[in-house]
């Protein structure tokens, strides 16, 4: 039995998957999850496929993310772009496949609103917390999403963001999870 196979039947996870846009929809699912972690021995179980989503929602669901006492475990799928990369990185363990995707870049303003300082102190701050999650420096991290170029799991896994490639499809992991 695989790795992964192994985390989802352990009886004690709560599993939580972020599928789609990041949005308040998701923090109050997430906040309902949460209250069901019931002692230490818990652990959180996360499947992230996502573009992204809204900053402020990603903010907060950090915060709790990394405030909580238990082992928290997070899977790649497809693609883990913008919001869902620091989402991800806040995570204890962090695994990704073969063909997950990922993407770190700048905080993108709303529409027709101006990037402005505070657009930057985000970056900066959202940056930090990163780098320190992923045992990289912060020059590193902000290089990487001025680049703003999407990442293979291989790149994931040297800079820190991803601890371990699983040796398979993230489609294997969501055929198991729908099963």
């Amino acid at each position: 039995m695989l790795l992964y196979q192994k985390i989802l039947i352990m009886s004690n996870n709560i599993f939580f998957p972020i599928i789609g846009a990041i949005c308040s929809d998701t923090e109050d699912l997430f906040k309902k999850k949460i209250q069901l972690l019931g002692s230490e021995e818990d652990s959180l179980v996360s499947y992230i496929s996502t573009s992204g989503g809204e900053a402020n929602v990603t903010s907060r669901i950090i915060s709790i993310i990394s405030e909580l006492k238990v082992k928290t475990i997070a899977y790649a799928g497809s693609i883990v772009y913008s919001s869902g990369s620091i989402i991800f990185s806040s995570f204890n363990k962090r695994f990704a496949f073969q063909d997950s995707k990922f993407l770190i870049h700048q905080c993108i303003p709303p529409k027709g609103t101006e990037r402005t300082k505070i657009f930057e102190e985000y970056d900066r701050q959202i940056w930090q917390f990163m780098s320190e999650r992923m045992e990289i420096s912060l020059a590193k991290i902000e290089k990487i999403a001025k680049k703003g170029e999407r990442m293979t799991s291989k790149q994931a896994l040297d800079i820190g963001l991803v601890d371990e490639i699983i040796d398979s499809s993230w489609r294997d992991f969501k055929d198991l999870v729908i099963l």
